[in-house]
């Protein structure tokens, strides 16, 4: 491999990890309550739904650049995800999830794909996220209005700041990829 490859190669996998990481839009951010406080209020837990993980891999590889496997280890779900990036290089990651109490075989599935993700980059920001507790609705599950905005601004200070640091380590993308990562659409 030459110089000019290399440099090449090292450019594209700076970029590919770029986009891996890059934060979600808020709408994508799902919560989920990690604990229960005082007065009605809770801490709640921000995650990614598997679809935005499939999401973002079209995105940053390409809809038929990538493939998942799914294994089962004793009473685990392992997810190995294979990059196939235009360089010929082949990037694979893998981790699993034991089945979860909602659909167990399908929830296990999306947990160990989830987990996989992170292995590349993907929603590893959000185990970042401040632990803060907001104002819950009466039954308990779902935080009010003034909850669910407090959510989002915190989403939004992190993404920025995470966004600061992805650029100064991994350089800017360009307008058009930013573009595409922040469509809440996908």
């Amino acid at each position: 491999m030459t110089n000019y490859d290399s440099a090449n190669t090292d450019a594209h996998q700076r970029k590919l990890k770029r986009m891996l990481s890059a934060p979600f839009a808020d709408n994508q951010i799902l919560y989920r309550v990690g604990s229960k406080g005082r007065d009605n209020t809770a801490m709640m837990l921000a995650y990614l739904d598997a679809r935005m993980v499939h999401m973002r891999l079209d995105q940053a590889v390409g809809p038929f650049s990538w493939e998942n496997e799914v294994s089962i280890q004793g009473s685990a779900y392992v997810s190995r995800v294979t990059l196939h990036l235009p360089s010929g290089q082949v990037i694979t990651r893998s981790d699993g999830a034991d089945g979860s109490q909602v659909e167990a075989i399908k929830g296990g599935i999306s947990d160990a794909f989830k987990r996989t993700g992170v292995l590349f980059g993907i929603g590893s920001y959000l185990y970042r996220m401040p632990n803060i507790f907001v104002p819950m609705k009466q039954n308990g599950k779902y935080p009010t209005d003034e909850g669910i905005a407090m959510l989002r601004k915190a989403h939004a200070n992190l993404a920025v700041q995470y966004n600061a640091y992805l650029d100064q380590h991994f350089g800017a993308i360009d307008a058009d990829t930013k573009t595409m990562l922040a469509n809440p659409d996908g």
